[in-house]
């Protein structure tokens, strides 16, 4: 092999070749001035440039060469080699070891990757905070978003240029930071209401978390997440507002039920200012149609402060000024009009009407009846515009109803008031007929029977001194005034009987109407004997009632069954039935009967159907029964349906369970 140059001489020489002719073409291009301070000036720059890289290829070349021997020898087994050999693998340990803090941390980064991804897409706003500097040092986009500021502008952010300066109960927002960080620093895991201020300036009611972080001593990190809770207390909100609301609606409802008549205008003026004020609204009122449905009035109203009232000229206008409104109304429709210059054209007067008034916004109610519409509740916004809920609006139809109800309840008050009037005076002209009917039943007992006697008595006289001794027409016509005074006398007595039924009343007693069966049985026991007529009876019930009256209720029955009889054996037959909770009795017969049309003209006084000398009485029998039983807390009724061969009839009466009501 031929000799080569030393290392660093060819090293050396190559950087001269090449800063020679760095200098000449710096020279020729014009860079340097032809003078012996700019060619030293770049000169020796350049040499000693030359001379560093001349020292470095050097010293690397070496190195590659002392590398290449020691290949050589390892291939030839040099012992000397073996043992450098084994420092080598010391240092392939060591090489590894490193390797392996490469992949760990290598894995490290990845793990911090992943958890700063799951970070970004996190659906929370995610932030750290720095204790000592007093500034934010890490957000995810989320935060970013929620604040209206870029990532990069937040970084370094202080609360104060984010939050509002009063936080909470009105706590400011330096001690609200101070207690949020040393609760965190603490251990505590903070959930703390926090109001921040975006970029735009639009305050956001948010729910703040905090933990403190793991860090480096001497940095205090806390950090934790934030999200916007603004929608949720705005339905927290609604919801309160709501429910404050329907237990309002609940107490005035309440309230008005006991109302008198006479305090319905003031409770429902009431009312209107009570909903009114929670509403916020200005004005509210109620409208009535007229009984033609051709006009509407305003009959309540209430006015917030600096309102004027306008319900003195809200009277009788006409509907069809307002037609488009009142068609809504009168369907049931709720009008909510949250900005009046904006009706639609065929609202034309409506529009022109409320704006003179100043109306904003307004909201009318039908008062719905099971009818009709009969009128309105209104609430109007003078001072601003108002929008309200359709849940709201629901329970102020309510409202109408009840304010409908209400306003219903005093027409029928008052109409009752007029025919409870009425009634008083029939009561009153009623009580002085039955006064006249009890002088007048004292004038027969006494008056009317003291001539009647000396009519009996002297026509008795002439008949005994006289009879035969005149020509038959004076004797027939003596007989007739004899059966006159007869029929007279036997008037009279019932008459009485008739007055005594109310007038002088016994205290009702348990009566066992087979008792008072046989008592009447006793009494008819000639007209019995005389006819031959059959009777039957079921066992009767107890009841509680006015014996002597029920005596004669029975006999004045069994006895018109015995004397109305046809051809055939009288039959009579007393039942009891128990029907819908009282004992209804029945006579039945089986005589003559009544026609369909007549049975309720039997019970009417002095109502004779028939002859007075086919069948002798005095056509009261049967009304002093149902003046009986009236006094029972009863009902009577004929039924042309009878027994045996004949028409016949049955007479039904009922009276109260005993012990029932």
């Amino acid at each position: 092999m031929r000799p080569e140059l030393p290392m660093t001489l060819k090293y050396y020489f190559g950087t001269a070749v090449v800063a020679t002719s760095a200098l000449v073409a710096s020279v020729t291009l014009g860079y340097v001035e032809d003078n012996a301070i700019t060619l030293v000036s770049v000169a020796l720059p350049l040499f000693l440039l030359g001379a560093s890289a001349a020292w470095f290829l050097d010293a690397l070349d070496r190195r590659l060469s002392e590398l290449s021997r020691t290949a050589t020898r390892l291939s030839a087994n040099d012992p000397s080699v073996i043992a450098a050999n084994t420092a080598r693998d010391s240092v392939g340990q060591i090489a590894r070891s490193l390797e392996g803090v490469e992949n760990r941390m290598t894995e490290l980064q990845a793990r911090i990757d992943q958890q700063r991804a799951i970070v970004e897409h996190a659906p929370d706003a995610m932030w750290v905070y720095h204790v000592e500097s007093g500034m934010l040092v890490d957000i995810n986009q989320k935060f970013a978003d929620l604040c209206g500021y870029s990532r990069d502008q937040m970084i370094g952010m202080t609360p104060a240029q984010l939050s509002a300066p009063f936080q909470g109960d009105g706590q400011q927002l330096e001690a609200f930071m101070a207690s949020l960080i040393r609760r965190a620093l603490d251990g505590e895991r903070v959930v703390m209401p926090i109001k921040i201020i975006t970029r735009a300036g639009v305050p956001a009611d948010c729910e703040l978390r905090a933990i403190r972080l793991p860090s480096l001593p001497g940095r205090t990190l806390v950090g934790g997440s934030m999200i916007d809770v603004g929608e949720r207390l705005r339905g927290e909100q609604a919801l309160a507002y709501r429910l404050s609301f329907e237990a309002l609606i609940s107490r005035l409802s309440t309230e008005m039920i006991s109302l008198s008549s006479g305090s319905v205008d003031r409770g429902i003026r009431y009312a209107l200012e009570e909903i009114g004020r929670f509403a916020q609204a200005d004005r509210s009122y109620v409208f009535q149609f007229g009984e033609d449905g051709r006009t509407v009035s305003c009959t309540h109203e209430w006015c917030g402060d600096g309102i004027e009232p306008q319900h003195s000229r809200l009277q009788a206008l006409s509907v069809d000024t307002f037609s488009w409104c009142v068609e809504h109304l009168r369907r049931g429709e709720v009008l909510h009009v949250p900005r009046v210059s904006e009706l639609p054209a065929e609202a034309r007067a409506e529009r022109e009407e409320w704006q003179a008034e100043g109306i904003q916004s307004l909201l009318l109610v039908p008062m719905r009846t099971s009818l009709d519409v009969p009128g309105y509740v209104g609430f109007d916004w003078v001072r601003g515009e108002k929008r309200w809920p359709p849940e709201l609006i629901f329970v102020l139809t309510i409202f109408g109803e009840m304010v409908s109800n209400l306003l219903s309840r005093q027409r029928v008050d008052s109409e009752l008031e007029g025919q409870r009037a009425a009634l008083e005076q029939s009561i009153g002209e009623l009580t002085r007929s039955n006064s006249e009917l009890q002088r007048f039943a004292y004038a027969a007992s006494h008056d009317l029977q003291e001539p009647l006697r000396a009519i009996s008595g002297f026509s008795d006289l002439l008949a005994r001194r006289y009879k035969g001794k005149l020509d038959p027409t004076a004797d027939e016509y003596l007989e007739f005034v004899r059966e006159a005074v007869a029929r007279m006398r036997s008037m009279i007595v019932n008459l009485l009987d008739y007055s005594r039924i109310e007038s002088s009343p016994k205290p009702f007693e348990r009566c066992d109407l087979n008792s008072i069966y046989r008592m009447a049985l006793s009494n008819l026991h000639a007209s019995i004997e005389e006819l031959d007529a059959h009777l039957q009876c079921e066992p009767l019930p107890e009841v509680m009632g006015d014996a002597s009256q029920l005596v004669q209720l029975l006999q004045n029955l069994i006895g018109n069954a015995i004397k109305f009889h046809g051809r055939e054996q009288p039959q009579v037959a007393v039942t009891a039935r128990l029907v819908n909770g009282e004992w209804r009795i029945s006579v039945t017969d089986n005589g003559i009967g009544i026609e369909p049309g007549d049975t309720e003209r039997v019970f009417e006084v002095f109502k004779r159907l028939h002859a007075a000398d086919r069948y002798p009485g005095s056509g009261i029998g049967l009304s002093v029964c149902k003046r009986i039983i009236e006094r029972h807390r009863g009902r009577i009724w004929a039924e042309p349906v009878g027994i045996g061969g004949g028409r016949g009839t049955t007479f039904h009466f009922t009276v109260p369970v005993l012990g029932g009501a």
